[in-house]
């Protein structure tokens, strides 16, 4: 089976070479795997200092769409998707409701049509723009996978539109 080059195997048995200062005797190999360990974690923590991005398939990347849809009323509607490919991720996305007219009584917004930020908000007969965040939720995928931005609005008359951006970031 091949290796994940990810991943440091500790070596397997070796002769002592090499005697430390405080009587800890180590071998060849295992200062070598040490010193791979070491190397590896400071490169972890330094993190991108030229400004680039994260390449696919890095912890950090980052993903992004948007979309906009005319809202039917008092009904979980789709803003937004995304496909997420295999692995962990932070998935989250806001939403601006463009009322027009509308005597309208709550707005929500959340990820994979589960509402995590809702708003009552009685407005008899009006006109203007409401944003709201929807909560952050974790996506641990084992495959690709569509993640939804999610809206309602309820409201009795007039129209509300709704434009939307979700987004995701690798975060293992």
């Amino acid at each position: 089976m091949p290796a994940n080059p990810r991943s440091l195997e500790p070596p397997f048995y070796d002769p002592v070479l090499s005697e430390h200062k405080d009587g800890q005797q180590f071998s060849h190999a295992w200062t070598d795997y040490q010193q791979r360990v070491a190397d590896k974690l400071q490169v972890l923590d330094q993190g991108v200092v030229d400004g680039s991005d994260a390449e696919s398939g890095d912890v950090g990347e980052y993903l992004t769409a948007s979309g906009s849809v005319g809202m039917p009323a008092n009904a979980v509607t789709t803003v937004a998707t995304l496909t997420l490919t295999p692995g962990d991720w932070d998935v989250s996305g806001g939403v601006t409701f463009a009322i027009t007219a509308a005597a309208s009584t709550r707005y929500g917004v959340g990820i994979d049509g589960v509402l995590t930020n809702e708003m009552v908000a009685t407005i008899p007969t009006g006109s203007g723009t409401w944003r709201l965040a929807a909560a952050p939720v974790r996506r641990n995928v084992s495959v690709g996978t569509v993640v939804t931005l999610s809206a309602l609005a309820g409201f009795s008359s007039g129209s509300v539109a709704a434009s939307g951006v979700i987004s995701a970031r690798r975060m293992r």
